[in-house]
Parts: structure tokens; C-alpha cells; sequence
């Protein structure tokens, strides 16, 4: 056997045992840990409560999207559902994506999840947040075939500053990867975000300077909702 065809055979072994791997209900069970249990089960009350109608958006990730109160406001008419919880990971997301959306027939999918680059050890790579955010566009998928998908930026921040080198090549890393899939589509939000000498701007953010402050949500909207009215015309 020639060296090429070696290697070439041996690289292919290694990309199938990774597919193997990730794909594994045990791989993606023991990523993650179930702190965020109970704010689930409060989802899965109200969705058997409430009942939402089928032209809906559905809005998953961290805090930052449970905290955006004006939420239903900021989209009318269209309905909105709101499954942000803790301060959770893309791998928190990921355990619970198919929980979240098990009672949800949306028009789309916005998805926001900050806090896997935060400066700590325990830090994912850029690379390593683009792949997670691919396998729950896959999970999305798998329920959803054509339901359009926006993934926002991971916003610049002072309180995590130091790592925005690294959150900005995430960012990088995402709108890259989410070209893969059909209708789904990355937002860019860095600019809206920066002041003229590069830096976050204090006033978009609450006095943790990590969370968006009311005219930060003001920023969101006039970014997001252009692309929710394009999919929501295409919606039946």
C-alpha cells in the first residue's frame, strides 16, 4: 500500500469513529449536566398551558434572550416564544433542543447562546462552538426541514473583553459554517455593538456589562427583525 493511500484510508477510519462519537446519545449526555432542569419542566407546563399557534417564532439560547422582556413586543404581530434558560452552553441547548421543541410548529428559529467562551479553563474552542451550533442546527433539522434558522453573533462585550479575539473568530467560524445548510442564515450584529474607538458600547448594557440593557434589546431589534419579516412573508 502506497503512503498516500494509507493515509488517505486512515483519515477517513479516524472521520467516521469522530462522526460516531458525536453523534452519541452518551457523547452529548456527558457534555452536559441537567442544573437547568427545572426552568425546562416550566417550558413544557406552558407549552401544555398555552398552546401556541403555528405561525410563530421561536427564540432558544442563554440568558440574554430570557431576559429580553420587550420580546413580544419587539415582534408583533407575529407570536413569539421565548426558551432562553440560565446561563446555559450550546451543549446545555443541545440536551434539552429536542424537549424545547417538541410542542412547536414555528414559521422560524432565532438562536443566541454566549457563554462558551467566557475566559475560563473550561472554555470551547471557536472551532469547537461552530461544530456545536452544527449539531443543533442538525437536531433543529431533523424536526424542522425548511423552517428557516437565524444564528445571532456572540455580542462584544467589556465584562469578556479578553477573550473577544476569541469570540470573534467564533463568530467567524459560525457564519462560515452555517453556509452548509439550507435556510439558515448567521446575523452579524459586531458593528451595532462598538463605539468609533472599537470598543463595546457601555450604554447598550447593564451595569454587569454582559447583559444587553434596553436600548441594547433596541439594537437587537432593528437587526433581527428585517430578516423574521422576510421569513415570515414566506411563511404558510
Amino acid at each position: 500500500m502506497s503512503t498516500n493511500i494509507f493515509y488517505t484510508t486512515l483519515f477517513r477510519k479516524r472521520f467516521i469513529i469522530l462522526l460516531v462519537v458525536l453523534y452519541s446519545p452518551c457523547y452529548i449526555f456527558s457534555q452536559n449536566t441537567t442544573q437547568w432542569e427545572q426552568e425546562i419542566m416550566a417550558f413544557e407546563v406552558e407549552d401544555n398551558k398555552l398552546g401556541y399557534p403555528e405561525r410563530s417564532i421561536l427564540f432558544m439560547g442563554s440568558s440574554s434572550i430570557r431576559l429580553w422582556k420587550s420580546l413580544a413586543e419587539d415582534m408583533a404581530p407575529y407570536t413569539t416564544i421565548k426558551r432562553g434558560f440560565g446561563g446555559s452552553t450550546l451543549p446545555d441547548v443541545i440536551f434539552y433542543a429536542d424537549r424545547i421543541l417538541a410542542k412547536h410548529t414555528p414559521c422560524a428559529v432565532v438562536l443566541f447562546i454566549a457563554n462558551d467562551i467566557t475566559g475560563n479553563t473550561t472554555d470551547k474552542s471557536p472551532v469547537e462552538v461552530a461544530e456545536k451550533y452544527a449539531q443543533l442546527i442538525q437536531i433543529i433539522r431533523k424536526r424542522y426541514k425548511e423552517v428557516p434558522v437565524f444564528v445571532v453573533a456572540i455580542t462584544p462585550t467589556r465584562s469578556r473583553w479578553k477573550v473577544w479575539p476569541q469570540i470573534r473568530y467564533a463568530n467567524e467560524e459560525i457564519s462560515t459554517m452555517v453556509k452548509q445548510f439550507l435556510g439558515v442564515t448567521f446575523i452579524p450584529t459586531e458593528k451595532y455593538f462598538l463605539n468609533e474607538n472599537g470598543l463595546p458600547q457601555e450604554e447598550l448594557f447593564i451595569e454587569d456589562q454582559l447583559h444587553l440593557s434596553t436600548k441594547g434589546y433596541d439594537v437587537w431589534k432593528s437587526v433581527i427583525r428585517p430578516y423574521l419579516d422576510d421569513a415570515m412573508k414566506k411563511c404558510p
